[in-house]
């Protein structure tokens, strides 16, 4: 199954956008990329989300001593700031003092930080906040800029990388239901003729018209069959995003009262 059939246009521009910036961080030199991973490591310690200091927290053992190492490992000149520097107090905690350990210690811990970080104290931060993460960790170990980065320095530790998709747009069309600021598509056709049928319906049913059972029998076509049919908008997209057929569901609020 080609999965594009169920990812909006929306859905699919913002996994473009990701996938073409982490593949241009792929192709940066070792310097360049020490100082992309300490920029975004800087934006999470600069939010005021993370305080840094012993005791640490996961999420500031990474962003003040575990991705500041891994930036001095691709460059050893790399201009650190006081705070992502290791204290000689800390060498007894091994999960901390990364100075002298080797390139595997190393791998250990961007393994670590990998599987299991996920940076959730900014979950509803600010949008730099929130890309400086995806950066960071966005396409996990399949390309995020923490296992390219590594892999840079321990050659063979991370190998893959993420692909831009360069194949042809799908000739078809897309019957998509809007949630907020979510898309959801409900159905892919290249049969312009049938999502209208199923924009008929679905609209109907939206509004709690009553409907045929033909009707019913067209609508077991959607993917949100029987449930979510509560959506805010309802369109017919081409599979480039341009909006060939919209109508919207949303409440319009009620005129305050004249005094």
């Amino acid at each position: 199954m080609d999965f594009r059939k169920i990812l909006s246009p929306k859905t699919r521009a913002e996994m473009r956008r990701k996938r073409e910036r982490t593949a241009a961080f792929q192709e940066l030199g070792r310097k360049e990329m020490a100082q992309e991973l300490l920029q975004a490591c800087r934006t999470l310690a600069d939010s005021g989300l993370f305080k840094g200091g012993v005791p640490w927290s996961t999420e500031e053992w990474t962003i003040y001593r575990c991705i500041p190492a891994l930036a001095r490992r691709l460059d050893p000149l790399v201009d650190l700031r006081p705070s992502e520097i290791a204290k000689p107090g800390e060498s007894p905690d091994p999960l901390t003092w990364l100075e002298g350990a080797d390139d595997q210690r190393l791998h250990d811990v961007v393994r670590l930080i990998i599987d299991h970080e996920r940076f959730s104290r900014a979950a509803d931060s600010p949008l730099e906040v929130r890309l400086a993460i995806e950066l960071l960790l966005a396409f996990r170990d399949r390309g995020c800029a923490i296992a390219v980065a590594m892999d840079t320095v321990l050659p063979g530790s991370f190998p893959e990388r993420i692909q831009l998709d360069d194949r042809p747009p799908l000739p078809g069309a897309q019957l998509i239901g809007t949630y907020g600021n979510h898309d959801r598509v409900l159905r892919y056709s290249e049969n312009e003729g049938e999502l209208e049928e199923l924009f008929r319906v679905s609209s109907a049913m939206r509004l709690d018209e009553e409907v045929t059972d033909e009707d019913k029998g067209v609508a077991r076509l959607l993917r949100s069959w029987p449930e979510r049919l509560d959506f805010d908008a309802l369109s017919i997209q081409a599979f480039d995003g341009t909006v060939l057929r919209e109508t919207s569901f949303a409440s319009e609020e009620e005129p305050a009262p004249s005094m």
